[in-house]
Parts: structure tokens; sequence; C-alpha cells
């Protein structure tokens, strides 16, 4: 079922467990385009609707379309930035600094940690 509704839809946005990943993906036919985004957004910082997200969106994919298409979604996010970071292979690295994050928020007994990149135009 859920290969169908992939096939269907024009953006899916796969929110599974990193063990989930790759069985999943393997799943999705052939000719979809995978885009590695969100890690670094968390969900209690878009859960406060009345306050804007300070945090950039680093996406990854080897589809400048496909990550083109992401980035219109992360910039109606109010305070969000979209920010290419290269290829698919480099999302194991942002999937690292998710980590990192959620050891920040655990560590400083915070919620929403987030990350901006710097001097990029």
């Amino acid at each position: 079922m859920n290969a169908e509704a992939a096939a269907r839809a024009g953006i899916v946005i796969l929110a599974v467990p990193l063990a989930a990943q790759i069985p999943t993906l393997r799943r999705v036919p052939d000719g979809v385009a995978v885009v590695a985004a969100f890690h670094c957004l968390s969900a209690h910082s878009l859960a406060q609707l009345d306050q804007t997200v300070d945090c950039d969106v680093l996406i990854c994919g080897d589809s400048a379309e496909a990550k083109a298409a992401v980035a219109d979604l992360v910039e109606k996010i109010p305070g969000a930035r979209a920010v290419e970071a290269g290829p698919l292979e480099n999302a194991h690295l942002v999937e690292n600094l998710a980590a990192l994050l959620i050891a920040l928020n655990l560590r400083h007994k915070v919620k929403g940690s987030g990350v901006r990149i710097t001097g990029l135009k």
C-alpha cells in the first residue's frame, strides 16, 4: 500500500526509524527521486505555531529537481532556510548532526535546538 501511495504522489515525506529506512526505500518504485531533509528541524519547533523556526534545513539528494521541490516546501516554514548540502550520500553526515542535536537537547534540557549554517549567500 505504501509503494502504491508513493507512486501516485508528487512528494512523499518518509518519517521512519533509521532501521526501517533502507527496507522502506527499497520498496519504493523505480525512478522515484530520494531527497534527505528535515533531520535537524525538531517537531517541537514546528509545533510552536506562534513562533518562527530558527533553523536551516540541509537538503541532500541526487536530483536537482527533487531538491528544488523540497526547498520550496522548506521555504513555506516561517524562519526556516533550505541549504543545498550535496548528493544523497551526504545524508549520513546530516543524520549524525541530528543525533548531536538530540544529545544537546538532553544535556541542556531543551526541546528544539537547531542549526544555522553561516557564511552562505
